[in-house]
């Protein structure tokens, strides 16, 4: 079995990909690729992977989506008096409630934070994969799953803060060999 991560940013040079060869034995990292434009997204999408994570937001909150409509037709989505209960479903979706809760981190909002232009990115390259006959149901059942790994190592019991960026190289390293000897 052949699974996919992308390591999804808002323009192609932030952007990662990498293929996980699962065979008898060790697990085999295979193509990895730093600066992936929407093509070669699509094309990861296409297969050969049987299932495709991908780190950022695939869809926004249900409530934000309503209100935004509502008021781009000059309706009143917001009550006053509500404020700032109001917010809650506009900035966090079932998602991002269900990982506050059950993990303790608190995901950055889809609708309220930079993570948008990622979410956005994603939104355009799943379309375009869409239209070209991949299954990229947002809930998981298809091609795609939405990942957050930082949430993902905190569960495991692994260091899930202080690894990213180009100054964290030996974090990064040491993240690695703890994982490798976590899941062998």
């Amino acid at each position: 079995m052949i699974t996919a991560g992308i390591d999804l940013a808002a323009a192609p040079r932030g952007t990662a990909v990498a293929h996980v060869d699962w065979r008898a034995g060790p697990a085999v990292v295979t193509d990895v690729v730093v600066g992936a434009d929407d093509d070669a997204l699509v094309a990861v999408l296409r297969g050969p992977a049987t299932k495709v994570g991908i780190d950022s937001p695939l869809g926004w909150p249900s409530d934000f989506v309503a209100s935004v409509t509502a008021h781009h037709q000059d309706e009143v989505p917001f009550d006053a008096a509500e404020q700032p209960r109001w917010k809650v479903p506009l900035v966090n979706r079932a998602t991002d409630l269900h990982v506050r809760q059950q993990v303790g981190l608190v995901p950055l909002s889809v609708s309220a934070d930079l993570i948008g232009h990622t979410a956005l990115r994603c939104a355009t390259v799943l379309a375009q994969a869409r239209v070209r006959g991949v299954d990229v149901r947002r809930d998981g059942a298809g091609t795609v799953a939405e990942v957050y790994p930082a949430a993902a190592l905190k569960q495991w019991g692994l260091p899930h803060r202080g690894y990213k960026g180009r100054a964290l190289t030996a974090a990064r390293a040491a993240l690695v060999t703890a994982l490798q000897e976590a899941a062998p």
